[in-house]
């Protein structure tokens, strides 16, 4: 995990609530964290996931940026 999360540059940064869905139900592994915003690789696995996100979280995603 990466300590220093101002390095990442191109990373997907979301809320607990997304990181929840990203990584137990995705299995997706967290670059880092800093407070409540989580940073995940932005590549084409994670794109795929995003699609098929529940509605709900998608809406959040939306006003968390």
């Amino acid at each position: 995990m990466i300590v220093n999360s101002s390095i990442l540059k191109n990373a997907y940064k979301c809320n607990k609530q997304i990181m929840e869905y990203l990584v137990f139900k995705c299995k997706l592994p967290v670059l880092s964290y800093s407070g409540n915003d989580y940073y995940f690789t932005n590549n084409s696995e994670l794109e795929e996931h995003l699609k098929h996100m529940p509605f709900n979280l998608k809406l959040m995603s939306m006003f968390v940026k």
